[in-house]
């Protein structure tokens, strides 16, 4: 699995976002988009149906994936 950034405009947002796609096959996924929200950036993830599932402060999130891995033994 790869995933490549792209830099988009979408209609619901004030501002540019960063897409990560992930290609496969004959098609794209875009499971995650990072925003500016004010001061803070932030993360969406999409479920399948390609709506936002979740949001969460990009930085919370990956203190929380640090320490998952961390919690396996690195």
């Amino acid at each position: 699995m790869r995933f490549e950034i792209f830099k988009a405009f979408p209609p619901d947002r004030d501002t540019a976002v960063a897409e990560l796609h992930s290609p496969h096959g004959d098609g794209v996924d875009v499971p995650m988009q990072v925003y500016r929200a004010g001061d803070e950036l932030r993360i969406a993830i999409f479920s399948i149906d390609g709506r936002v599932a979740w949001e969460y402060p990009v930085e919370e999130l990956m203190t929380a994936i640090r320490s998952a891995i961390e919690s396996l033994g690195g």
